[in-house]
């Protein structure tokens, strides 16, 4: 009877929303064995315990997990062991990390390293044996792929997959050759079908060379009577080219003017030049440079002895703008905040 005429001071609302449990939980807290009835000013203070009360009730559940950036030492590790050709859970596990969150990485990782992608594992012993028993049961015996798949019991799909295992599948490449012969076939009237079954190739590559041609055309300038495709051929970098390249950069000159002297693409010579840089070390995967540290701890001591403006740090070494050292500036004392 008491313990109801205590639940009397909880408003309606609030008993609606609560439960019997939740009720039960709290009780002893808020009741004493001596029970005495209390004025209505501790209405309030009972309601906001029991809101409390259900409020941590609600919020028993793990917190999420805070998002932490990849560093080299991660990174590296990724790279071998994807090279060594371990899966992305085996990977998770050793770094400690979600199986989405190292795929994402690896995902990214594989802009700067193309080869990681196309590497796979490799056959245990097991599967390597059963590798050797299907070539040589076709190959060697005769028998057909529905045979070798009664034998094995394994399906038609995986005794062909296992066939051809370390084979690289190559797509054949549009040739100059195959471009000529199927834009003269259809300037003298061949169908899509007749051109594709004449040359051996399927329907598709017809429609999209035929394709190309088309938007070639459309970007042809007007004066060009004739209406001939441009010519957009690849060159590749030479070695004195490259040198240029890395010369102007230690120099400190800016992507476009190298760009302009080279005769380059902007983004092409971008691309080339992060290539090089990362060959050569001075660029990690996530695309920061890697700053001397001895220029570095120059730089820090002028910002905070000297008192020098970022203008006259990027005057003083012009490696280097204003903005990068001073994102060079701000991460060294982040880095050595918990150290100092």
């Amino acid at each position: 009877m008491a313990r109801w005429n205590r639940l009397s001071y909880i408003s309606g609302r609030d008993r609606g929303r609560l439960s019997t449990n939740t009720i039960n939980r709290f009780w002893p807290v808020q009741c004493s064995t001596n029970f005495t009835l209390q004025p209505p000013s501790s209405v309030s203070i009972a309601t906001h315990q029991l809101r409390q009360g259900v409020a941590q009730d609600r919020d028993h559940r793990p917190a999420k997990s805070v998002w932490k950036r990849y560093s080299q030492d991660e990174d590296t590790i990724i790279v071998l062991r994807k090279t060594e050709g371990s899966t992305t859970t085996e990977i998770a596990e050793e770094l400690d990390r979600s199986k989405d969150s190292v795929s994402q990485r690896i995902q990214t990782l594989t802009q700067y390293y193309p080869n990681l992608r196309k590497r796979r594992r490799g056959l245990t012993t097991a599967d390597q044996a059963e590798v050797d028993f299907i070539q040589r049961s076709i190959f060697n015996d005769g028998l057909g792929v529905a045979e070798v798949c009664k034998r094995i019991g394994r399906s038609s799909r995986y005794v062909r997959r296992r066939l051809r295992w370390g084979q690289v599948p190559t797509r054949p490449g549009r040739t100059a050759e195959t471009e000529a012969l199927v834009l003269g076939m259809k300037a003298q009237g061949y169908t899509y079908e007749s051109i594709a079954h004449r040359l051996d190739i399927e329907i598709v590559k017809v429609q999209n060379i035929l394709a190309a041609r088309t938007r070639s055309r459309q970007r042809t300038p007007k004066e060009d009577s004739k209406g001939i495709p441009k010519q957009r051929r690849h060159h590749g970098w030479t070695a004195n080219e490259e040198s240029k390249l890395l010369a102007s950069y230690e120099k400190g000159q800016r992507a476009p003017k190298i760009a302009h002297e080279l005769n380059r693409h902007l983004i092409n010579t971008r691309v080339r030049l992060r290539e090089l840089l990362i060959s050569k070390g001075q660029l990690v995967p996530n695309g920061k440079l890697r700053y001397g540290q001895a220029t570095l701890e120059e730089v820090v001591k002028l910002r905070e002895e000297s008192r020098l403006t970022w203008k006259q740090i990027a005057e003083r070494f012009p490696e280097r703008s204003f903005r990068a050292w001073q994102w060079q500036y701000f991460a060294h004392k982040k880095r050595t905040k918990g150290k100092s």
